[in-house]
């Protein structure tokens, strides 16, 4: 079985806005979590036995009950590791490439979750709590070949 550590991921880009139009709404509740796309690519650096995944977490539909528009994004690192002491990258990780890749991408989820949390702490509207989200397989594209 393989086995994920997660070396260091960070934030190219973070962009975090207070909507004025969440003033004027301030007499209703605010949506309990903004509405949200992710975009990922990855790639496999076989030699290193590594994952170099990218993940882009977006407001999307925006309402006036919602208090920020964001767009985060994160790069993480990740080594792969066999129970077993497998040296090269087998059949056995091809064949679960997909499912591999999509436990990476919960992972910098969480880290999304946790980043936009910090910032908005001390932000006008008070702190943004996103939702867990679940990434299904049909939603890992295929991995960024080398050219």
């Amino acid at each position: 079985m393989w086995q994920l550590e997660l070396k260091r991921y960070f934030f190219p880009e973070t962009f975090v806005k207070a909507r004025k139009e969440h003033i004027s709404s301030q007499d209703k509740e605010a949506r309990a979590c903004p509405e949200f796309e992710i975009t990922l690519a990855y790639g496999v650096n076989k030699a290193e036995k590594q994952i170099l995944l990218n993940l882009t977490l977006t407001s999307v539909d925006l309402v006036d009950e919602d208090p920020y528009e964001f767009k985060v994004e994160v790069f993480g690192s990740f080594f792969l590791e066999h129970s077993e002491g497998v040296e090269e990258l087998d059949d056995e990780f091809y064949e679960n490439k997909k499912q591999i890749v999509r436990n990476c991408a919960q992972i910098l989820v969480g880290s999304i979750r946790d980043h936009l949390l910090t910032i908005s702490a001390k932000a006008p509207f008070g702190p943004l709590y996103l939702d867990t989200t679940y990434i299904g397989l049909d939603n890992i594209p295929d991995e960024i070949e080398d050219e």
